[in-house]
């Protein structure tokens, strides 16, 4: 990751995008356009490639973006957040998730017409990086690209995001999110570093890293759902059955949404430990009164989940990070003793 530290930015509070990175540098960025509108994707082009962008797709629909970007050949998309098509900012949620490409450290910024704080809310809450509001000019364009060139804000894995930290916006409710260096293709480009591979080098790693915090905070999840469950069963048989069913209801898709997300990552070994929690959890949910081993084995459970999937550090893409087939020793001792009696 280093390599791309050497660059020095000219900054200032103004400073565009002329005075950030050479027209040479522009034109290796690989950049996607999304809008609708056959006159304003045209402005929008000739706009960019004013400022020196030559590599632009362009296209009026979103399944023509989703495709571009699952190509794996796209560097930055700037995309009309109404454009034809369906939803853009599940889009972004995917590739944020690494359900539609292999970046999930593509830039984005989305093209919006209103400034109401609901709707920015929800763009921000996608995970993109910047919003730019219609209609758009010169200036306004080559300052905001300029600004993430200079400054990527680093990435933090909530249980509901993936993107930009902004927990200064009071974003996360989660404490100690650890940061992690966003890759910056603009500073890969600038040092001329990107063609010798660094940057999809550093892609992978805090891809990978990525998806191991995303499992860490669904398996948590599961583990928080259960110990806010279990005082409810120790209540029955009572009038808790309509909060019994919502919950269980809640579970099952949290724990589907668990053992999904250690597919590829270092925990993949342990999903022995959710499938167990979730066989005994729905069983004492079904019962009339729950068995006191039950109980006690969910209990059990639960510790043992929030310390295998609690163990995150702040490593930086550049850095060594355990790999899916080394994940040390499993602890899944409890989990396989009981599964036998399940």
């Amino acid at each position: 990751m280093n390599a791309a530290k050497s660059q020095s930015w000219k900054t200032g509070p103004k400073a565009n995008l002329s005075e950030t990175l050479d027209r040479r540098d522009l034109d290796k960025i690989r950049l996607v356009v999304g809008e609708s509108g056959d006159q304003t994707r045209s402005v929008l082009c000739n706009i960019l490639k004013a400022m020196g962008f030559s590599r632009i797709t362009a296209f009026g629909n979103l399944d023509q973006v989703r495709a571009k970007i699952a190509d794996n050949l796209t560097d930055l998309v700037i995309c009309a957040v109404d454009i034809e098509g369906g939803d853009i900012q599940s889009v972004v949620r995917d590739v944020r998730r690494q359900k539609i490409g292999k970046n999930p450290f593509l830039f984005v910024v989305y093209i919006v017409n209103s400034s109401g704080s609901e709707f920015v809310r929800s763009c921000v809450d996608s995970g993109v990086d910047d919003l730019i509001l219609g209609p758009i000019s010169a200036a306004s364009m080559s300052n905001r690209i300029a600004a993430l060139a200079r400054n990527r804000k680093p990435f933090v894995v909530a249980r509901d995001y993936i993107g930009p930290d902004r927990r200064q916006a009071e974003r996360m409710e989660e404490a100690n999110i650890s940061e992690l260096e966003a890759p910056n293709i603009f500073s890969y480009v600038k040092n001329g570093s990107r063609g010798k591979g660094f940057y999809s080098d550093n892609v992978k790693k805090g891809a990978a890293i990525l998806k191991d915090r995303w499992a860490e905070r669904q398996a948590i999840q599961v583990a928080y759902l259960v110990e806010k469950g279990l005082p409810v069963l120790a209540q029955r048989p009572s009038q808790a059955d309509e909060i019994t069913k919502t919950f269980i209801d809640d579970f099952v898709v949290a724990t589907r949404t668990a053992e999904d997300s250690i597919v590829g990552t270092r925990y993949a070994s342990e999903d022995i430990v959710l499938h167990t929690l979730a066989t005994v959890m729905v069983r004492a949910c079904a019962a009339e009164i729950p068995e006191a081993e039950d109980m006690a084995t969910l209990g059990k459970l639960t510790q043992l989940v929030r310390k295998t999937f609690a163990g995150e550090t702040p490593v930086q893409p550049g850095e060594t990070q355990p790999s899916a087939d080394q994940p040390g020793e499993p602890a899944t001792a409890i989990a396989i003793s009981h599964a036998a009696e399940v």
